[in-house]
């Protein structure tokens, strides 16, 4: 969880300064063979690099599913005027049970996400997350600001 807070913090000091896009995503999906998922998301975009901060919570009351917390770098890569690809790569921390320590377990990420923007501002994303023990499709909102 120390690492999780450190790079979060390193996360919001390099982006203050910054003029970068800010952006927001908001869905729900489903953990392959587990459960269904919410996520939210957040994040800024500059011009050669992304990266965001998401959370993915699954919806049952599992001990093994928990939540799933992400720290992403990606980038976007138009296709059409309204249409983008974000191959993304991060860490991810399982954060399964305060009991059970051995469940929570940190690991590289991989993950796209296709996405079809409506607006400049608003859009719909749908995503891949690959974990190693979890795989994890959703879809939902992308907002930029």
């Amino acid at each position: 969880m120390k690492i999780i807070t450190l790079l979060l913090g390193s996360f919001l000091i390099l982006s203050l300064p910054s003029k970068a896009q800010f952006k927001v995503n908001m869905g729900m999906g489903s953990s392959l063979g587990r459960s269904p998922v919410a996520e939210v998301g957040i994040g800024y975009n500059w011009k050669l690099v992304n990266i965001a901060g998401a959370i993915q919570c699954h919806t049952t009351s599992k001990v093994t599913s928990g939540v799933l917390f992400e720290l992403k770098l990606g980038h976007d890569i138009p296709i059409g005027n309204d249409w983008g690809l974000n191959p993304q790569f991060g860490y991810s921390y399982h954060y399964a049970s305060e009991q059970l320590k051995y469940l929570n377990t940190g690991q590289t990420l991989l993950g796209i996400e296709l996405y079809k923007m409506f607006r400049e501002d608003i859009g719909i994303y749908t995503a891949y997350t690959n974990t190693g023990k979890m795989k994890i499709i959703s879809f939902g909102v992308r907002g930029c600001f």
